[in-house]
């Protein structure tokens, strides 16, 4: 059993949902245009507010959690500045190139994933990254996590975590990562699957898109 299936997951309810039903909520994801945060905020200074914090990253996820490429560990003064403390490198050497010296003001953890079709993201790393994250909280610290561009790889982890430590549904999920990172945010279609997958095992898919309730309010044409 991979690490995908390692953190308990809720009394299973899936309300009928099988594997055609799944696709609904991949393709809400692949397609960027469903969970476009542009098309739920329409007062245009919370728009460049917003476009802001994109254009400025680290972005926080979540309050002790945030989201990078590697290029921003270059700016090791900004990093202090929001508090972090340790940064999880999932991209191995690729990103460790663009990241500039290691800080003795920083835990560092690397982990050399890839970012391919086939590669299976969470099955194979998602237990390791939740207990160096787990580890930085305990410590009351604030966790970078990134890759080389701060999409994909990175991206599916840090999806991954608020999920299960929130326990809101993953169309919520994604789209307050977009929101926060930009709507480039986790396109690799195998990572999508994965959480997917996973959201499905901890009772987390929620409303199918087109349902009362969806962030998605429309059904998914395929």
């Amino acid at each position: 059993m991979g690490p995908c299936l390692s953190s308990s997951p809720r009394s299973q309810n899936t309300n009928g949902n099988n594997q055609d039903d799944l696709q609904d909520y991949v393709e809400a994801i692949r397609r960027t245009q469903y969970l476009d945060w542009r098309q739920h905020i329409q007062d245009e200074d919370e728009r460049q507010a917003i476009l802001q914090v994109q254009r400025n990253p680290p972005v926080p996820i979540l309050d002790d959690l945030f989201l990078s490429g590697a290029t921003s560990l270059l700016n090791q003064q900004r990093l202090k500045s929001l508090g972090i403390t340790h940064i999880l490198n999932v991209a191995g050497r690729q990103a460790t190139n663009l990241e500039g010296n290691q800080s003795n003001d920083f835990i560092y953890k690397t982990i050399g994933a890839a970012d391919r079709k086939d590669y299976a993201m969470l099955e194979l790393h998602l237990e390791e990254c939740r207990s160096f994250i787990d580890s930085c909280r305990e410590m009351g610290g604030k966790c970078l996590v990134h890759c080389q561009a701060g999409a994909n790889r990175s991206g599916v982890v840090v999806a991954a975590e608020m999920m299960l430590r929130t326990q809101k549904p993953v169309l919520e999920v994604v789209y307050h990562c977009r929101k926060q990172r930009g709507t480039t945010f986790l396109c690799n279609e195998t990572f999508i699957i994965e959480l997917v997958k996973l959201a499905k095992t901890h009772s987390l898919l929620g409303p199918k898109p087109g349902e009362h309730g969806c962030i998605v309010a429309t059904k998914v044409s395929r």
